[in-house]
C-alpha cells in the first residue's frame, strides 16, 4: 500500500521538479550561452545593422526623384518598413549603450543588462528576414538614387529581402524644383503687398465684390469670409490686398495682417502693437495693453484682415485685444475663416462672402499646371483621361487640385496614376469626417492620396508638423532639429544635418503640403507652415496610428496650443514623442513614467517654473528636450539620469546658471542657451560633454566668463557667441577678482577647436586677437567677428582656404576695410555692418568669383563706392546686395553692361541722400527685385512726376517701397 502511494504522489513530483531542473537548466544554459558570446553577438548585430539602416545611414538622396514604387500601395510592404524602422533605432540603442560605458563595474554587468534586448532584436531581425519580397535587380546608378528616394533599398543584402525597382528615370520625368520664393517677402519693411503663391483662377468676380466691400460700401465696417479649408480664401483676400484700388485706398492708413489665436489675449496684443508700429510694454497687463491699442486704433484709419481666427465662446476676443468695435471713418476688418459659426459669433448680423469652388474649366488649368506644367513632353491619352477624373474628384478645391497635381508631377504611365481611394470610410474616420460635407470627404480622400504618395521618410517628416499648433509659423531650424532627432536625417555635422533638411523640406513644398511663408538671404527657407487641412489630416493619421499600434510603442501625443492647463498624464502611456508647447502648464507631476519616450517638447509655457526633482528619472530614453520659453529658473540635478539626451534647448528661459550635473549628459550634442538674458556663468566641468558639436551663447547678456574647458571639447564644430556683450577675455597679465580664475578662458585658448565650422565671437575686452589664433581654424566655414577694440582684421583669415561666410561688426576702431579679401576666393556671402569706414577699397568684393550675397549695413559714415564696384564683368555670381541705413551715401556707381549678370535682388533702404537711380540700371535682369524702403530720394523718383519714373517702368512689377 506504501509503494502505492509513493508511485502515485511521490514520482509525479519528482517528475516536475525534474522537469522543471532541467528547463531551469535550460535557461541558464541560454543566458550563460549569451554572455560567453556577447562579443560575437554584438559584432553580428553591428554588420546587420548596416544592411538595415541604409535610410538612416546611407548618403542622403537625392529629394527631387520621387518616383512611387510599384510596391508603395502594399499594406505588407509598410508594415514591413515601419517595424524595420523601430528594429533599426532599437539596434542603435544597444549599440550606443556599448559605446558609452567605457569602464569600471557598469563595463563588467553591461553583457548581463544588455543580453535579453539584444537576443529580442536578433530575434525581430530574423523575422524580417523571413518576409517574402521580390528580387529585382539595381541596373544604374540613377536607379540606386531613386530607390534610396522611396526606401526600397532598405535590406539589399545576401539575406534575399532585396527590394529594387525596374521604373527607368529619364530628364523628361525629373520634376524641377519650384520653390516659389520669388514671392516672398519680408512683411516688416513692406508692408503694401502680400505673397500671392499660386495661380488666382477663377476669382476675378468674387475679386470685385470685396473691392466694392472695402471702397464703396461706407456702411460696412466688418465682414467675413467663409469657405472650406483650403478653398481659396487666404489666396482671395491677398489678391484684393495687392490690387491698385485697394492699395490706393489705404494708402495712407494702417495696413494690418494678422493671426489671432484664442486664449492668447497678451501674445496676440504684443503682435498687433508690432504691425501698427507701436511701442508695447511688456510690463503691461492685458487691460492695460488693451486701453493703450484701442486709443491708438480709434484714432487712425485702417484696413486690417484677420486670418484663422479662432473666437471665444462669445465671440469678443478680437475687441478683447482692443480692436474698436465700430468706426466710421472708412476703416475695415475682415475676417477670414472655414467655419461660419465662429463669425456670426463675433457678429450675428456680419455680412459673409463665400468662396466658391472653381469651375470645372479652371479646376483642369490648376491641375494641369501642376501635374504637366513643368516637364513640356507628350502626354498619353490613357494617363490625361485619369487625370481629367482625379481633377473632376477633387471638386474644384484648389488645395486637392495642386497637392495631388504636384504628387503625380512627371508620371507617364497609366498605372501610376491611382484615383482616390474609393473606399468607404472606417469608424476611425468618423472622427475626421464628422463636420464634412460629401464633397468635403472627396476632398480629404484626395489630400490623403497625396501624403500616401510619398515616400517613408517624408510621411515621417510631413506628421512632426502636427506637434505644431495649427496656423503656427514655424522656424525651419526647429523642424529640422526635430528631424535630427527622429533619425530621418543623419547625424553628421550641423552644417550637413541644416542641407539635408532643408532638402526634404524643399521636396514637401513641390508637393504643396507645406508652404514657404519667409524666405532668407538666397532665397532659403526661413520660416513655413502647413495648411489646416493637411494639419487636420496629419492629426487623424496620427491618431489612427495610435489605435492601430498592436505593441503600444512608436505612437505620439501632439497637442499644440490646446490651451491645457494641467500635463495630461492620463493620456500618456508608451509613447515615443510628445508635445505639449503653446499650453499654459503651471506644473509637472513628481511621479511620471513613460519609459519609451524620445521626444519632449513643452516649449512657450510661460507659466510652468519649476521642474521636479523625480520627474527626469525614469526618461532615460529621452534624446529631445524642449523647454526654450519656458519660465523654468533652474533644473534640477536629476537632469544627469537623461543618459541618451542629445539635443536640449533651453533657449529664452530665465536660467541663472546651469547645474554642474548637465556635464553627465555624455551623448549631447546639441545645447542651445540662445537669448538666455539671466544666465551668468556655465559649468566649469563642460569638457565632460565629449560628443557636444553645436553651443549656443547668442545675446547671453550677463554671461561674463567661458570656462576653459568649453575650449576643450575637441568634438565642437559650432560655437556661437555673438551678443554677449558682458563676456570678458582672460588675459595673461590680468589681475582678477574672479574666483578660479584659471579656470577661465584666452582668446589663445580656442585653438584648441580644430573642427570648428562655425564661430562668432565677440572680444570687447581686448584690443587685438593675438597672432596665429586664426590659422588654426582650418576648418571654419563660417565666421563672425563681433568686438569694439579691435581696429585690424587678422592677415591669417585670407589664408582659410574653405571659408565661405564672413560677417564683420560693430568694430568701432575699424576704419579701413583689407586690400587681401580680393584674395578669399572662397566666399559665398560677406556682411560689414556698424563699421566707421569711410570707403571700400576698389577691386576688393567684385572679382570674388563665388560671392552670392554682399551685405553693408549700418556704415554711416561711409559716402561712397569705388567705381570699379560695378564695372563690367563684376560681380559674376552676386545674387543679393544689399545696402541698409548708409546715411552718408549720396549716390551708387554707374552700372556698366555686363554688370552683376545673376542679380536677383538689389536693396537699398534708408539711404537718404541718394536721390536717383545710376545710370545702366536698366540694364539688369528685367525680373530682378529692386527694394527702395525708407530711401526717400529714391521713392520720390519714380513717382507720379519723379525723373526716373519712365526709366525704372520695367521694374514697376519688381519694386518695393
Amino acid at each position: 500500500m506504501a509503494e502505492m502511494a509513493v508511485s502515485m504522489f511521490v514520482e509525479p513530483v519528482v517528475k516536475i521538479l525534474l522537469n522543471e531542473v532541467i528547463e531551469q537548466g535550460s535557461k541558464f544554459k541560454d543566458k550563460a550561452r549569451s554572455l560567453l558570446h556577447f562579443n560575437r553577438d554584438m559584432v553580428r548585430l553591428s554588420s546587420e545593422l548596416k544592411d538595415l539602416s541604409v535610410v538612416l545611414e546611407d548618403a542622403m538622396p537625392d529629394y527631387q526623384r520621387l518616383e512611387t514604387s510599384p510596391y508603395a500601395e502594399d499594406p505588407k510592404y509598410w508594415k514591413f518598413i515601419k517595424e524595420l524602422y523601430k528594429v533599426v533605432q532599437d539596434a542603435e540603442d544597444v549599440i550606443q549603450d556599448c559605446q558609452y560605458v567605457k569602464k569600471g563595474c557598469r563595463r563588467l554587468l553591461l553583457p548581463i543588462q544588455v543580453s535579453r534586448r539584444l537576443k529580442d532584436i536578433q530575434q525581430r531581425i530574423t523575422s524580417l528576414k523571413r518576409v517574402p519580397f521580390p528580387r529585382i535587380e539595381i541596373r544604374d546608378e540613377c536607379t540606386a538614387v531613386q530607390l534610396c528616394t522611396t526606401g526600397l533599398n532598405l535590406c539589399m543584402s545576401s539575406n534575399g529581402i532585396t527590394v529594387s525597382s525596374q521604373l527607368q528615370t529619364t530628364p523628361e520625368q525629373i520634376r524641377g524644383a519650384t520653390l516659389r520664393l520669388t514671392s516672398m517677402r519680408r512683411d516688416s519693411m513692406k508692408r503694401r503687398l502680400q505673397p500671392v503663391d499660386g495661380i488666382p483662377l477663377g476669382l476675378n468676380d468674387q475679386i470685385s465684390h470685396v473691392q466694392k466691400m472695402l471702397i464703396e460700401d461706407e456702411e460696412t465696417y466688418i465682414f467675413g469670409i467663409n469657405g472650406i479649408g483650403g478653398s481659396g480664401k487666404s489666396l482671395l483676400m491677398k489678391c484684393v490686398w495687392n490690387s491698385d484700388e485697394v492699395q490706393k485706398s489705404f494708402e495712407n492708413d494702417l495696413l494690418i495682417w494678422m493671426s489671432i489665436y484664442p486664449n492668447q489675449i497678451a501674445g496676440s496684443q504684443r503682435t498687433l502693437a508690432r504691425h501698427i508700429s507701436m511701442e508695447f510694454n511688456n510690463s503691461w497687463n492685458q487691460q492695460e495693453a488693451k486701453a493703450k491699442i484701442y486709443s491708438y486704433l480709434v484714432r487712425k484709419r485702417f484696413l486690417m484682415v484677420v486670418e484663422d481666427l479662432w473666437p471665444n465662446d462669445n465671440g469678443s476676443f478680437l475687441w478683447d485685444v482692443g480692436v474698436p468695435k465700430s468706426k466710421e471713418d472708412g476703416s475695415k476688418i475682415v475676417v477670414i475663416s472655414r467655419y461660419k459659426e465662429d463669425l456670426t459669433k463675433i457678429k450675428p448680423d456680419m455680412p459673409l462672402i463665400y468662396s466658391d469652388p472653381l469651375s470645372e474649366k479652371d479646376s483642369w488649368r490648376l491641375f494641369e499646371s501642376y501635374a504637366f506644367g513643368s516637364t513640356g513632353s507628350p502626354v498619353r491619352p490613357e494617363v490625361m483621361q485619369n487625370a481629367r477624373k482625379i481633377a473632376t474628384r477633387c471638386h474644384g478645391h484648389p488645395l486637392a487640385l495642386k497637392a495631388y497635381g504636384a504628387a503625380m508631377a512627371a508620371k507617364r504611365d497609366p498605372s501610376d496614376w491611382p484615383m482616390p481611394s474609393e473606399e468607404g470610410e472606417t469608424d476611425q474616420d468618423e472622427n475626421l469626417f464628422r463636420k464634412c460635407s460629401p464633397a468635403e470627404r472627396e476632398i480629404f480622400k484626395c489630400l490623403r492620396s497625396s501624403y500616401e504618395s510619398l515616400p517613408l521618410h517624408l510621411r515621417l517628416a510631413f506628421l512632426y508638423f502636427a506637434a505644431f499648433p495649427e496656423g503656427l509659423v514655424v522656424r525651419t531650424a526647429d523642424i529640422i532639429d526635430l528631424w535630427t532627432a527622429e533619425r530621418l536625417i543623419p547625424a553628421y555635422s550641423p552644417s550637413q544635418a541644416d542641407l539635408y533638411g532643408r532638402r526634404m523640406l524643399k521636396t514637401l513644398m513641390e508637393r504643396c503640403v507645406v508652404e514657404g511663408v519667409e524666405a532668407g538671404s538666397l532665397g532659403v527657407v526661413r520660416k513655413c507652415k502647413m495648411h489646416p487641412m493637411f494639419r487636420l489630416l496629419a492629426c487623424h493619421i496620427l491618431r489612427r496610428q495610435n489605435e492601430e499600434d498592436e505593441d503600444g510603442e512608436g505612437t505620439s501625443l501632439f497637442r499644440a496650443g490646446d490651451n491645457l492647463t494641467e500635463f495630461p498624464s492620463h493620456e500618456i502611456r508608451h509613447q515615443r514623442r510628445i508635445s505639449l508647447m503653446y499650453n499654459h502648464i503651471s506644473s509637472l507631476p513628481r511621479k511620471f513614467r513613460c519609459r519609451k519616450l524620445r521626444t519632449l517638447i513643452l516649449r512657450h509655457s510661460e507659466d510652468l517654473t519649476v521642474i521636479p526633482r523625480s520627474f527626469f528619472k525614469s526618461l532615460k530614453w529621452l534624446r529631445t528636450l524642449d523647454l526654450s520659453m519656458t519660465g523654468i529658473e533652474s533644473l534640477p540635478n536629476t537632469i544627469s539620469c537623461l543618459e541618451r539626451l542629445e539635443n536640449l534647448n533651453l533657449s529664452r528661459t530665465r536660467l541663472k546658471s546651469l547645474p554642474v550635473a548637465i556635464t553627465g549628459l555624455h551623448r549631447l550634442k546639441k545645447l542651445n542657451l540662445f537669448e538666455c538674458k539671466q544666465l551668468e556663468r556655465l559649468p566649469l566641468d563642460m569638457n565632460k560633454l565629449e560628443h557636444l558639436r553645436y553651443l549656443n551663447l547668442r545675446r547671453c547678456t550677463k554671461l561674463k566668463f567661458l570656462p576653459y574647458q568649453v575650449t576643450q571639447i575637441c568634438s565642437l564644430q559650432c560655437l556661437i557667441m555673438d551678443g554677449c556683450q558682458s563676456l570678458q577675455w582672460k588675459t595673461l597679465h590680468q589681475k582678477s577678482a574672479v574666483p578660479n580664475n584659471l579656470q577661465y578662458s584666452r582668446l589663445e585658448d580656442l585653438k584648441s577647436l580644430r573642427h570648428l565650422k562655425y564661430l562668432s565671437f565677440v572680444c570687447e575686452s581686448v584690443t587685438r586677437i593675438p597672432n596665429g589664433l586664426m590659422g588654426h581654424f582650418e576648418s571654419l566655414q563660417r565666421l563672425e567677428i563681433c568686438a569694439v577694440q579691435l581696429g585690424s582684421l587678422p592677415e591669417e583669415i585670407q589664408h582659410m582656404k574653405i571659408l565661405q561666410d564672413l560677417r564683420i561688426s560693430r568694430l568701432e576702431a575699424l576704419v579701413k576695410i583689407p586690400q587681401w579679401l580680393c584674395n578669399m576666393e572662397s566666399l559665398r556671402r560677406i556682411t560689414l555692418e556698424y563699421l566707421k569706414v569711410k570707403a571700400i577699397p576698389p577691386s576688393v568684393f567684385e572679382t570674388l568669383p563665388l560671392l552670392r550675397l554682399l551685405e553693408i549695413e549700418h556704415c554711416e559714415e561711409l559716402t561712397d563706392l569705388p567705381a570699379e564696384f560695378c564695372k563690367e564683368r563684376s560681380f559674376p555670381a552676386l545674387e543679393e546686395l544689399r545696402l541698409d541705413h548708409l546715411r552718408e551715401l549720396k549716390e551708387l556707381p554707374c552700372f556698366a553692361q555686363g554688370t552683376m549678370t545673376m542679380l536677383k535682388e538689389l536693396r537699398v533702404r534708408y539711404c537718404k541722400k541718394i536721390t536717383r537711380f545710376p545710370k545702366g540700371v536698366e540694364k539688369l535682369k528685367k525680373n530682378t527685385k529692386i527694394d527702395i524702403a525708407g530711401s526717400v530720394g529714391l521713392i520720390d523718383s519714380v513717382g507720379d512726376n519723379g525723373i526716373d519714373r519712365e526709366r525704372m517702368r520695367v521694374f514697376r512689377a519688381n519694386l518695393s517701397y
